[in-house]
């Protein structure tokens, strides 16, 4: 600011923002030099060159007092001395709308950065209170697409196992299989999921630490629930219903009673038909959760990235150097 052609310069971008698209136009723009400056001739009888040394007293004024808040001042005594660290960042504010979807809103937030870029020695940072997610919205086609084909191919290894393992209790995949599965494949992915979580949010250097830290953690209360859905419903075995037996029959399958099965009458095999599917997801999700699991991370060749866990900065154009502006978006 201390330079000549510097606040000049300033009000040229202040002036491009309000002719930009969509924008709401000098009506919607909040500036702090707009009535600072006019006082500063009143102070110099006439002459509007820009001074440091005016801004203290400008901002304990009680008609300029809310502008304070657009400026972040250093030393007083450096403004009397009309040092440039008097002023260490301020903020602008102009408005836009028209701007509903979040297809516009990127449009128009890459507008704004291209104007921003064009100042880069002044250090001008836009922002808007939707720009994380106007950001994102670039991003989601990619993920999504690669987030789908991990889903699927999840599906597949499930579905697969499970389909594979119901051949050997002679269950056909009819409709009531079919419902029964889609309930059942819940358990599996339930087990999987949290082993991860805690694998993941385990705050240890090592990977091997955080996998002793994710089964000491959640390893007991797993093999308790799974023992217990499937304990559950073993009453459900006096049910001579074919829905329920398809129901049940899985899970006790996955206890590895094949073999008992295998001996028994056909017409008493055909009573636990339905308790199949449950007991075998369970015992395949309890599998996977604490044993395939727990090897395929140990295996994993990388590291866990240290996260600082200082809280961040509140997302505000006064973190940037100055000077720069602020765009607020006014759909």
């Amino acid at each position: 600011m201390h330079l000549r052609e510097s606040v000049p310069e300033i009000m040229r971008i202040l002036r491009r923002f309000e002719t930009a698209n969509n924008s709401v136009g000098a009506a919607s723009t909040h500036m702090w030099l707009l009535p600072y400056l006019p006082y500063v001739g009143e102070k110099e009888h006439g002459s509007i060159e820009f001074k440091y040394r005016y801004l203290p007293e400008f901002f304990k004024l009680t008609e300029y007092r809310r502008w304070s808040h657009f400026v972040n001042l250093g030393d007083h005594a450096d403004c009397l001395a009309e040092r440039p660290s008097c002023l260490q960042k301020f903020v602008f504010s102009t408005g836009f709308h028209n701007a509903v979807t979040w297809t516009e809103r990127l449009n128009l937030l890459e507008q704004w950065r291209d104007i921003a870029s064009e100042y880069r020695h002044l250090n001008l940072t836009v922002y808007e209170d939707f720009s994380m997610y106007s950001d994102q919205s670039r991003l989601y086609l990619r993920f999504v697409v690669y987030q789908s084909l991990c889903v699927l191919d999840c599906y597949f290894h499930i579905c697969s196992g499970v389909f594979g393992c119901l051949v050997y209790l002679n269950i056909d995949l009819d409709p009531i299989s079919m419902t029964t599965l889609l309930m059942a494949i819940g358990f599996s992915v339930d087990f999987v999921a949290h082993i991860t979580w805690h694998y993941y949010k385990g705050d240890f250097p090592s990977k091997r630490e955080r996998l002793r830290h994710a089964l000491a953690s959640i390893a007991w209360p797993m093999f308790q629930s799974g023992m217990s859905t499937m304990i559950s419903i073993v009453v459900l075995t006096a049910v001579h219903a074919y829905m329920v037996k398809v129901f049940v029959k899985v899970i006790w399958f996955s206890l590895m009673l094949t073999n008992y099965w295998s001996l028994i009458h056909d017409s008493y095999s055909h009573r636990f038909t339905g308790m199949s599917v449950v007991v075998l997801v369970v015992f395949l999700g309890m599998c996977h959760g604490l044993i395939v699991l727990p090897v395929v991370f140990a295996a994993l060749p990388f590291k866990k990235a240290k996260v600082s866990h200082e809280k961040p900065h509140q997302l505000t154009i006064m973190d940037v150097k100055p000077p720069l502006g602020r765009q607020s978006n006014q759909a």
